[in-house]
């Protein structure tokens, strides 16, 4: 079996074209390169050189080889710096899973932070739900997962990263839709679009409970499981819809967003295994948690 070595010893001849000054090159005595040079072509069952008392040169056969040594040597070389890259968490692959409303907050700024710190990963983005996040995060399916709070599921740890206050959409035809600050319990005979409990039970738990502190329980006309999609069919008189503040840079057609006096929030949280983090892991966690 041809091993590294022979492509070693073949390169070192194939440049000094002389036995002895390659032996030199790879600090060994000349016989036993000659016995690996020898051991090389019986292997490949060919003739690398051609060797006189003058002079050494390559065959055809040996040109052709030269080539291919470069090529094996350079992914070595490769295969090499990639592996220590890894080692040191600064190559390699991340699959993060984001809620809808990601996009609008924090989310962002987290991913050019960390393409601008670690250009050579790869980061393979998924769109979920806060519950399927955690669910794939305890499968293995995800690395990393940017979900709702409250959320939690066993042996995943989950940290708050961001604050976000949550305001009201609604459509301009709403007779207080010119009022800049409003009470919830203002909204106690309207209807209500809502994200469904199934994919994030923490801020749909959260929404239920502002109303009910609020002093009604919301009627609820449509659940939609993205957020852009909510603020659409607030546009269309649809209902109105408790939306993270950050959406108002979604500018759809016929909705205002108004501020709350009860000042609700909700908080994103980086959710990850616990248990003990690689390199490229350790640094995805550590830049996304000082965000």
């Amino acid at each position: 079996m041809i091993e590294l070595r022979h492509f070693r010893y073949f390169l070192a001849v194939a440049e000094q074209l002389h036995f002895g000054r390659a032996a030199e090159q790879l600090h060994m005595a000349q016989p036993p390169l000659s016995t690996q040079i020898r051991q090389l072509e019986e292997m490949l069952e060919v003739q690398l050189f051609t060797r006189s008392k003058r002079k050494v040169e390559l065959t055809q056969a040996g040109q052709v080889f030269l080539e291919e040594a470069h090529k094996v040597m350079e992914a070595v070389s490769r295969a090499a710096s990639a592996a220590k890259q890894a080692g040191e968490g600064v190559r390699g692959r991340l699959r993060l899973g984001f809620a809808s409303s990601a996009p609008f907050g924090i989310f962002p700024q987290v991913l050019r932070d960390y393409r601008q710190a670690y250009p050579n990963v790869i980061l393979e983005l998924q769109e979920s739900g806060s519950a399927e996040q955690l669910l794939a995060l305890q499968e293995r399916r995800l690395d990393f997962g940017f979900v709702r709070l409250p959320a939690s599921a066993t042996n995943i740890h989950v940290q708050a990263i961001d604050r976000e206050a949550m305001v009201l959409a609604l459509p301009e035809s709403h007779p207080l839709s010119r009022q800049e600050s409003l009470r919830l319990q203002e909204f106690r005979q309207d209807r209500f679009i809502i994200f469904p409990r199934r994919d994030g039970p923490g801020i749909y738990d959260r929404i239920i409970g502002w109303c009910l502190q609020a002093g009604f329980t919301p009627r609820i006309v449509q659940e939609v499981g993205q957020m852009h999609a909510i603020v659409g069919l607030v546009g269309a008189g649809l209902g109105v819809a408790m939306v993270p503040a950050s959406l108002q840079t979604v500018h759809a057609r016929g909705v205002v967003y108004r501020h709350l006096q009860e000042q609700p929030y909700i908080e994103m949280a980086l959710a990850y295994r616990d248990e003990p983090l690689s390199p490229l892991h350790q640094a995805f966690a550590a830049l996304a948690l000082k965000a």
